[in-house]
């Protein structure tokens, strides 16, 4: 048997993969320790001591980085207020904010009724770099409270992932 069965369904063809039970190879057990190792260690490191409510990220991406906010009139607005609401299923408070640099375009989405934060940028690789940096930023300064440490909660995860990513 080749591991793969092939079922016939209303909607077409479906495969299912059967794993099976293999040793892990020792690259891959050294890998995971160390990124274990590593995610210890920043998990360490994050205090609840200086954090921020989503506000107050809101002016400082505008004050410290330059961003500024986007027309809720235009296009690019209402395609991420259609984007995000769709993923949210709820009534959200959205705000945009948009950098134009050398062929660079930034863009920081901060929904203020979750505290949902995310970006994009399309440029060159320097620019793309320098994104990251900002980014990383942001979600330090907004940091986390004692209660999303305790519970590890989406928040949490995000300070950690984004700590984790090379600066």
């Amino acid at each position: 048997m080749n591991g793969v069965n092939d079922y016939d369904n209303f909607d077409g063809p479906t495969s299912a993969y059967v794993k099976r039970n293999r040793k892990t190879s020792f690259a891959y057990k050294f890998k995971k320790m160390l990124y274990e190792r590593k995610k210890a260690e920043v998990e360490k490191s994050i205090s609840f001591d200086d954090n921020h409510a989503i506000e107050e990220v809101c002016q400082y991406v505008q004050e410290q980085w330059g961003f500024k906010e986007a027309d809720r009139n235009s296009a690019e607005y209402k395609f991420m207020y259609k984007q995000i609401k769709h993923d949210m299923n709820s009534e959200i408070n959205l705000f945009l904010y948009v950098r134009e640099d050398n062929d660079a375009h930034m863009d920081i989405e901060i929904e203020t009724t979750t505290g949902y934060i995310t970006g994009g940028v399309t440029g060159k690789k320097s620019s793309i770099k320098e994104f990251n940096k900002i980014l990383r930023d942001i979600f330090i300064y907004y940091g986390v409270m004692q209660d999303d440490i305790i519970e590890k909660t989406k928040r949490y995860k995000n300070l950690v992932s984004i700590l984790m990513q090379e600066a």
